[in-house]
C-alpha cells in the first residue's frame, strides 16, 4: 500500500489528483471527502480493497499483512484504512473535513458495533475491534491531510508510522475494548 501511495505522490504531487486516483485503486471509487465510504460500500467492487465475500469474483485483494497486530483481523485491512482516510481527507477545507469525520465516526460505530450486535450481515462477518481502531487511525490520517499537516510526499510515511507493523498500534485501546466488551462477532468467524 505505501509503495503505491509513494508512487502516486511522485506522479501527482498534489492531493486533488492523488486522492481520487488512490481511492479508485484501493476502494473502487474515484472519490474523496464526505460520502466516500457510502459510495465505496455501494459500488466499490473495482478496487483491490474488496474480498470475494463482499464482491464475488474478486481475486486481487490485500490481506492484513504489514499492519500492526492491533489492526489485523484476517481480512483486507486496506479497504478499511483507505476508506476512512479518503472520507475524512478534504485538503484545505476543515468544514468538509469535520463533516467527513462525523460521518466516518457514525459509519464506524454502525458497521463494527451495531452490525456485530445484530449479527448482520452473515453473523457479523467483517466486524472487529481491530477494524474499529484501524478506522480511527484512518480518520486521524485524513485529518492530517485536511489540515495540511502532511504533504503528499509524507502520506506513505504517515500510514506506515501510524498503522504499520512497527508502529505504536492502538496504544492499548484494542486490548481495552476487547477485554471490557469481549470480541465483536466478526472476530469469532473464520
Amino acid at each position: 500500500m505505501v509503495n503505491i501511495v509513494n508512487k502516486a505522490a511522485q506522479l501527482y504531487g498534489n492531493y486533488e489528483d492523488m486522492l481520487p486516483m488512490l481511492s479508485g485503486i484501493f476502494i473502487g471509487v474515484d472519490k474523496y471527502g464526505p460520502g466516500t465510504l457510502w459510495a465505496a460500500r455501494n459500488t466499490g467492487c473495482a478496487g483491490v480493497g474488496r474480498e470475494p465475500h463482499d464482491c464475488p469474483g474478486a481475486t486481487d485483494y490485500f490481506g492484513d499483512q504489514g499492519f500492526h497486530p492491533d489492526f489485523q483481523d484476517g481480512h483486507n485491512q486496506l479497504f478499511h484504512l483507505w476508506g476512512y482516510i479518503a472520507n475524512t481527507a478534504v485538503p484545505g477545507n476543515s468544514l468538509k473535513g469535520g463533516w467527513g469525520i462525523l460521518e466516518a465516526t457514525a459509519a464506524n460505530s454502525v458497521h463494527e458495533v451495531v452490525q456485530s450486535i445484530l449479527r448482520y450481515p452473515d453473523q457479523g462477518w467483517g466486524t472487529s475491534w481491530q477494524d474499529f481502531e484501524l478506522s480511527g487511525q484512518g480518520m486521524y490520517i485524513g485529518a492530517l491531510i485536511t489540515t495540511g499537516t502532511i504533504k503528499p510526499s509524507e502520506l506513505a510515511d504517515a500510514i506506515r508510522n501510524n498503522v504499520g507493523a512497527q508502529g505504536p498500534g492502538s496504544r492499548g485501546e484494542f486490548q481495552m475494548l476487547n477485554n471490557i466488551f469481549g470480541p465483536l462477532a466478526g472476530q469469532q468467524l473464520p
